[in-house]
């Protein structure tokens, strides 16, 4: 299948300008629409959002489920992929969600994929990175993400979850402080 595939890219982010362009740009083009859901950026998030081609919708923060359900209900396609502002679609995970569409639709309604941790100032994950399996390519007719503010998840209500093998690539820190800010947040 060439151009646009028939999914939505939706993206939760507050203070992402430093990241979120990498992201946009990992899926732009070969899908329909992204759509950002800021919650109060005070940087450069909604002007780089913008600038890299998506569109940037203003929702208070309630928590991860609920803000990642108020994304799906502003995504015009029934296929969703679900991104954080630090991710990026790899090239080959956008070659492997082509290859899905190429005869139609895929032949299951939701896909894991892993989601891998990238150090900073690394190109690649190290032999031992961390790694996340979850779904977040999915046809919200047959599935959403949970309502929990503290967790964020797709529940299928029916059908079957196939797995992708290429990898989203996480880069969660931005160095040594943001990690430690983040763990003692978490804590």
């Amino acid at each position: 299948m060439t151009g646009a595939l028939p999914v939505s890219v939706f993206i939760i982010a507050v203070n992402e300008g430093d990241r979120i362009g990498h992201t946009i740009r990992s899926v732009a083009g070969w899908v329909r629409e992204i759509v950002v859901i800021d919650s109060g950026s005070t940087d450069n998030t909604v002007a780089v959002s913008e600038a890299a081609g998506a569109r940037v919708i203003h929702h208070a923060w309630p928590g991860y489920g609920p803000q990642k359900r108020f994304g799906e209900e502003q995504c015009a396609s029934d296929w969703l992929l679900n991104l954080d502002a630090d991710e990026v679609v790899s090239d080959a995970l956008r070659e492997e969600i082509r290859s899905l569409f190429a005869s139609g639709e895929p032949a299951h309604p939701a896909w894991k994929m892993p989601i891998v941790e990238i150090l900073p100032g690394r190109e690649k994950p190290t032999l031992f990175a961390h790694t996340t399996v979850a779904i977040r390519l999915y046809n919200k007719r047959f599935g959403r993400y949970s309502d929990s503010t503290v967790h964020d998840r797709v529940h299928m209500a029916r059908g079957t979850v196939g797995n992708l093998n290429n990898i989203v690539e996480h880069r969660s820190s931005r160095g040594l402080a943001h990690s430690l800010d983040k763990i003692n947040r978490y804590s």
